[in-house]
């Protein structure tokens, strides 16, 4: 599997769990911001999930928004 991030394929580590897998590697070489990719699922595929983590902090897959501050004005 190849990994993406910053425009380029980077390297990473794998360690297996019981739960699924951890992908540690650094989001930008230059500026070493460590980074894991943690999925998790059944072994027959059931379901998935997977969540980010930059620098220690958990990346939200979705971010409420206030719809009347960024109501587009026509």
């Amino acid at each position: 599997m190849e990994l993406w991030a910053t425009g380029g394929v980077v390297e990473y580590t794998t360690e297996f769990t019981e739960s699924g897998t951890i992908r540690s590697f650094e989001l930008d070489p230059n500026m070493k911001i460590p980074s894991t990719l943690i999925s998790e699922g059944t072994s027959d595929k059931e379901y998935s999930n997977n969540s980010l983590m930059v620098d220690g902090e958990m990346v939200p897959l979705f971010k409420e928004i206030d719809e009347k501050e960024h109501k587009l004005e026509l």
